[in-house]
């Protein structure tokens, strides 16, 4: 009786530590997803901060590189006067005020949540 127990508690164990380790990678995914579309913010920052407004472009992170079960970041950008939902353009323009722009990245055929930024076109 008590090598039954054992051994339905065995399986039990076995089975659940199985959900544990694919659950931990789902979230290793989670993380590094987020530490990409992170990066590819702070390059869209350092585009606008260093070269300017308007060279901030939808291929601010077109790089090619390995980057696993993930796809290449997206940004798209729209103009935030635009009425809703904003027309997409390629490139922030000297006459806007701000430029919305977001980031995606997906992973398995499925979007994580974008990064938005709202750039402001200001003169230092």
């Amino acid at each position: 009786m008590v090598m039954v127990v054992l051994g339905i508690a065995a399986v039990t164990v076995a089975k659940l530590s199985g959900n544990l380790f694919s659950g931990q990678t789902a979230n290793s995914n989670v993380v590094v997803g987020v530490q990409l579309m992170q990066e590819c913010a702070e390059k869209v920052l350092t585009i606008r901060r260093k070269t300017g407004y308007t060279f901030v472009t939808t291929s601010a992170c077109s790089n090619p590189g390995n980057y696993g079960v993930f796809g290449l970041p997206t940004v798209t950008l729209a103009l935030t006067g635009d009425p809703s939902p904003p027309s997409p353009i390629t490139a922030c323009t000297a006459a806007s005020t701000s430029c919305l722009v977001t980031i995606t990245i997906a992973t398995g055929g499925s979007n994580m949540t974008a990064i938005t930024l709202n750039l402001a076109n200001y003169q230092i």
